[in-house]
C-alpha cells in the first residue's frame, strides 16, 4: 500500500510541474529527476505553456525543456527571448539550463543562441536587468561577454570615487569579467584596481570580498602572462589566513600551486588557514601532506585528521588510528571528526576508538547537532546498500529509491550511517519536514509550517481554511481538518517557533483513512525532523541502530 501511496505523490508533484512550471525548484535534486522522468505528454504540456500562460511559466517551461534537451528548446527559448516581459524572470533563471554551471569553463547547450541575447541585455536601460546580465555572462563563463564586461567595470571604477568619497556602485562587472574572460586585458585592470588601494593589500580585512573573488578567478583560468601574479596574490592572502575563494583557486590551478599550498601549511598565520591548505594539498600530492599531518598536527588538528582519514580509508590500519586517537586527546572537541575518520579507517582498533570517541559526544550532549548520525555510525558497520536492503525490508521506501539513495551515497566522501542513509531515502520520497527553531520571521510562520506538513503526507492528509491570526499576547493559529476545526493559542518568543506547539500540530496531521498507519515521527531534536512514516516499522530500524525517535503527540 505504501508504494502506491509514494507513486501518487511523487506522480501529484510531477503534475504540479507540468501544471505550474514556475513551481520548479532546479536546486532540488528530487524535482530534477522528476523532471527528467518526463512522459512525452508532460512535455507537450511544458511546450504549450511556453506558448501560452503567465510569464513565470512560459520561461520557467522553456528553461526545464532546455535542461531536458528536448528538440524544440532552441524554437521555445527564442520566443521568451524576444518577449520583453519575460527578459527579467528568464534571466535570474537562464543558468539553470547548464548543470553545474558555476564551475565549467566548456562550451555548453545554446550558448550560440544565449550569447547574443546576453549581449544585448548588457545594453539595457533597465538597472536590475543588465546586472542580472553581467551576473550570468560570468556565472556561464561567456567568453564573447568579456569586452562589454571590461567596459562595465571601467565605467563602475571610475563611479568609485566620487567627491572624494567612496560611492556605494561596487565594481562588481570586474568579478563577472574574470569569470567570463580571464585573460590579458581583465588580468591588467583587475591589478590596477588592487594597486590603485581602493582594495587594502593583502592580509588587510576589508568587507569588500570581490578583490579576492576577482583575482582568484584569473589565478584559476587565467591565460599564461595574465594568472602568474595573480596565483602568488593568493598564495599571499592564505599565509595571511584568508582562505574564502584563494584556496579553491590554488586547488583548480592544480600541480603549479603545490609550492604556495606547502608554503601555506608551513607558515600561514592562522591555524584555520594552515590546515585548509593542507586539505587543499592532499587532494594535490598525498604523499607530501601525509608528511605534514604526522609532523604538524598539532597546529591543524582536524585538518590532520581529515587528511590521514582519506589517506588510510579502509586500511583498517592500526597505527594511523591510535595517532588520530592521540590527536584526539590532546584537542579540544574533536571527538565528530575523529569518529567519522575513524570508521573510514576501519578494523577493530579504529572502530573502538570510534565509538569511544562518540560517548564522549553523547555524554556532553546527548540532543546536540549530528549525535544521532554519530551513534548509528558507530553502531553498526553494515555498508550503505545493506542499510537500504533493511529499508525497503521493513516497507519503509520503496527498493528502487533506497537502492539509488545507497548508490549515491556509497560514492560520498563522508561515511554512511543508519541515520544519515534513512534520512537521505525519506528526503527523497518527500515525507521529511525539518523546523528550524528560530523561525527567521516574526511571528513565526506556524500557518506556512501547517501546509508544508501537510504536503509532506503526499495527499494522505489535506488541511484548509489555514490561519495565522495576530494577538496582542500572541497569535491564533487554526485549521480544518477532516471537517473539524484546530486551534492553538501561541504565545510569542520573537521569531522562535514554540516546539511543544509544532509536536501537537505534527500529532494532528494524521491520516483519516483507517488503514493508513502513517503518523509524524520526530527522529531529530536538535533542528527538529519529523518523518511520516509508520512508526511501528520506523521503530524496528531506529532500535536495531541506536536512533532516537518520537511519536508526535
Amino acid at each position: 500500500m505504501i508504494w502506491e501511496r509514494y507513486m501518487d505523490a511523487r506522480s501529484a508533484r510531477s503534475a504540479t510541474m507540468v501544471a505550474a512550471p514556475r513551481k520548479i525548484d532546479f536546486w532540488d535534486d528530487r524535482d530534477l529527476r522528476q523532471l527528467a522522468a518526463a512522459t512525452e505528454q508532460d512535455r507537450e504540456r511544458l511546450r504549450d505553456a511556453v506558448r501560452s500562460g503567465p510569464v513565470e511559466d512560459r520561461v520557467m517551461a522553456a528553461v526545464a525543456l532546455a535542461r531536458l534537451h528536448n528538440e524544440a528548446a532552441p524554437d521555445l527559448l527564442a520566443i521568451v527571448m524576444a518577449d520583453r516581459e519575460c527578459h527579467l524572470h528568464l534571466v535570474r533563471n537562464i543558468a539553470h539550463v547548464v548543470p553545474d554551471s558555476t564551475r565549467r569553463r566548456v562550451r555548453f547547450e545554446h550558448e550560440a543562441l544565449i550569447t547574443p541575447w546576453l549581449l544585448d541585455l548588457l545594453d539595457s536601460e533597465d538597472d536590475e536587468v543588465r546586472h542580472l546580465a553581467a551576473c550570468m555572462s560570468g556565472r556561464l563563463r561567456v567568453a564573447a561577454t568579456g569586452p562589454r564586461l571590461l567596459r562595465l567595470a571601467q565605467s563602475e571604477l571610475r563611479e568609485v570615487w566620487v567627491g572624494g568619497e567612496r560611492s556605494c556602485a561596487p565594481p562588481f562587472a570586474l568579478v563577472f569579467a574574470a569569470q567570463a574572460w580571464p585573460g590579458g586585458e581583465v588580468s591588467d585592470e583587475v591589478r590596477g584596481w588592487i594597486d590603485s588601494q581602493v582594495v587594502p593589500p593583502p592580509g588587510e580585512h576589508s568587507g569588500d570580498h570581490r578583490p579576492t573573488e576577482a583575482v582568484a578567478e584569473l589565478a584559476a583560468w587565467g591565460e599564461p602572462g595574465s594568472y602568474e601574479w595573480a596565483l602568488r596574490w593568493c598564495g599571499e592572502e592564505l599565509l595571511a589566513g584568508r582562505t574564502q575563494h584563494t584556496v579553491d583557486a590554488l586547488l583548480t590551478r592544480g600541480r603549479e600551486s603545490i609550492p604556495l599550498l606547502e608554503n601555506g601549511v608551513r607558515q600561514s598565520l592562522r591555524d584555520p588557514a594552515a590546515g585548509a591548505a593542507l586539505q587543499a594539498l592532499a587532494v594535490l600530492d598525498p604523499d607530501r601532506a601525509e608528511q605534514h599531518a604526522r609532523a604538524g598536527w598539532r597546529r591543524f588538528p582536524v585538518s590532520a585528521m581529515h587528511v590521514l582519514g582519506e589517506r588510510y580509508r579502509g586500511t583498517a590500519d592500526p597505527e594511523v588510528a591510535d595517532l588520530m586517537a592521540r590527536i584526539a586527546d590532546e584537542t579540544v572537541w574533536p571527538e565528530d571528526v575523529l569518529a567519522k575518520n575513524l570508521v573510514k579507517i576501519g578494523g577493530p582498533r579504529a572502530h573502538e576508538a570510534a565509538a569511544r570517541a562518540v560517548d564522549r559526544v553523547v555524554a556532553r550532549d546527548s540532543d546536540g547537532r549530528g549525535v544521532q548520525h554519530l551513534r548509528s555510525l558507530v553502531r553498526t558497520s553494515a555498508s550503505p546498500q545493506e542499510l537500504a536492503e533493511q529499508v525497503a525490508r521493513l516497507g519503509l521506501a520503496p527498493s528502487d529509491v533506497a537502492n539509488e539513495v545507497a548508490a549515491e551515497l556509497a560514492r560520498a566522501p563522508e561515511p554512511t550511517s543508519a541515520y544519515s542513509l534513512l534520512v537521505a531515502v525519506l528526503h527523497r520520497m518527500r515525507c521529511l519536514v525539518e523546523v528550524a527553531p528560530e523561525s527567521g520571521s516574526e511571528p513565526p510562520a506556524y500557518d506556512d509550517l501547517v501546509v508544508e506538513f501537510a504536503e509532506a503526507t503526499g495527499g494522505a492528509v489535506r488541511v484548509a481554511d489555514v490561519e495565522l491570526i495576530e494577538e496582542e499576547d500572541g497569535v491564533l493559529l487554526t485549521f480544518a481538518k477532516d471537517g473539524y476545526h484546530r486551534t492553538w493559542n501561541v504565545e510569542l518568543d520573537g521569531d522562535w517557533f514554540d516546539l511543544h506547539v509544532v509536536h501537537e500540530v505534527a500529532g494532528a496531521l494524521r491520516p483519516e483513512r483507517e488503514d493508513d498507519e502513517r503518523e509524524f515521527v520526530l527522529i531529530d531534536w536538535c533542528d527538529p525532523l519529523y518523518a511520516f512514516v509508520d512508526p511501528d516499522k520506523l521503530a524496528q530500524y531506529c532500535e536495531t541502530h541506536g536512533i532516537d525517535y518520537h511519536r508526535a503527540l
